[in-house]
């Protein structure tokens, strides 16, 4: 596996390869970073050996597992080892966390995939517009999506907003919905 220690934290982009199998344990492990709860590390488009979200989240150790690991972003996982490259599903991923600037999901064409947690930090925004769909993977622990800021849902002027897990057929008490915590202050029309 790949191990990412902190302190300070390592400038590393993880893409194309084929990560998995490591009989010790993770097949990524990362910890020890400074501000872990805003850093995020970029895992996207590998082949973790398996096309089944949950199978792959229990095998990365990231901010699920402690709060001194950071978020590790692997939404567009491969289907298979590169470099057939094809993406088990077609989605978008979204930026996981809103601290330095606000985040907008407006996408429509394809759904946000959610395969790891969601933070928007006190005094930031994460707007989602109408027509957006975001899926929540069905994983152990499930994703946290968590609202200490702002969070603005307004599908007053076209299709609804459609937050729910992918799972099919999604069913209630897939995923564990959106928490707002603390002052954070929300509108969803």
């Amino acid at each position: 596996g790949i191990y990412l220690r902190g302190n300070p934290n390592p400038n590393v982009t993880i893409t194309q390869s084929s990560l998995y199998g490591n009989l010790g344990g993770d097949d990524l492990y990362t910890y020890a970073y400074a501000n872990s709860g805003t850093f995020v590390q970029l895992a996207r488009d590998n082949w973790w050996g398996s096309t089944d979200p949950a199978l792959i989240a229990q095998r990365i150790y990231d901010h699920r597992n402690t709060n001194s690991s950071p978020r590790v972003d692997w939404c567009h996982y491969l289907d298979a080892p590169p470099p057939a490259g094809v993406r088990a599903e077609d989605v978008h991923c979204p930026e996981l966390v809103a601290c330095d600037s606000p985040v907008t999901w407006d996408l429509t064409d394809k759904p946000y995939q959610i395969l790891t947690d969601v933070w928007v930090c006190p005094g930031q925004t994460l707007t989602v517009e109408a027509g957006v769909e975001a899926r929540m993977a069905k994983t152990t622990p499930q994703p946290d999506f968590l609202i200490e800021g702002t969070f603005n849902v307004d599908a007053s002027a076209g299709p609804p907003a459609i937050f729910h897990s992918d799972a099919a057929p999604p069913v209630a008490g897939d995923w564990d919905g959106v928490e707002l915590r603390g002052s954070s202050v929300s509108t969803i029309t």
